[in-house]
């Protein structure tokens, strides 16, 4: 009898921690940089603004919406070109206190007339730092980006307790 009392025991303690686990949210509304020299298909980038509200699940599924704006330089006074990314969240993990990852998929707007990109993979880790600003790095399909840092705005990655 003492054996199965153990036994049921430890399979109550397993099964609470599963249901221990904690969720996180993930914000952002922010602007920054990118080292001198990025592109991204071919063309120059210096900015990006980012929008994001994710809810990422202690298990890796994940629901919510990021947009960026990568921002080419002005040349001679004309606007920038901007291209615009529209994701679907559906993964995520969070490594660290202050270290979220999302993925999902992408549509990608060159901002040049043609029609947009869809079905794009995407991955963005977002850090953030005890100002609520810190760094992006993104990956679009096969194309890794420089990390951009945050240098105005917020963001935020917070467990979400049960």
């Amino acid at each position: 009898m003492k054996t199965i009392t153990i036994l049921f025991v430890a399979m109550l303690a397993i099964a609470g921690s599963a249901f221990a686990q904690v969720d996180t949210s993930a914000t952002t509304a922010a602007q920054g940089t990118y080292p001198a020299g990025s592109t991204f298909n071919g063309v120059a980038i210096t900015a990006l603004q980012i929008a994001t509200g994710a809810l990422i699940s202690a298990v890796g599924t994940a629901e919510g919406h990021l947009e960026i704006s990568l921002i080419g330089p002005s040349i001679l006074g004309a606007p920038p070109q901007t291209i615009a990314i529209d994701a679907d969240i559906s993964g995520g993990s969070h490594a660290a206190a202050n270290v979220a990852t999302i993925t999902g998929t992408c549509s990608i707007d060159m901002g040049t007339g043609t029609p947009a990109l869809t079905g794009v993979p995407f991955v963005a880790t977002i850090t953030t730092n005890d100002q609520h600003l810190g760094s992006v790095g993104l990956v679009l399909g096969a194309t890794s980006l420089p990390t951009a840092t945050i240098n105005d705005g917020s963001m935020t990655i917070q467990d979400l307790t049960p």
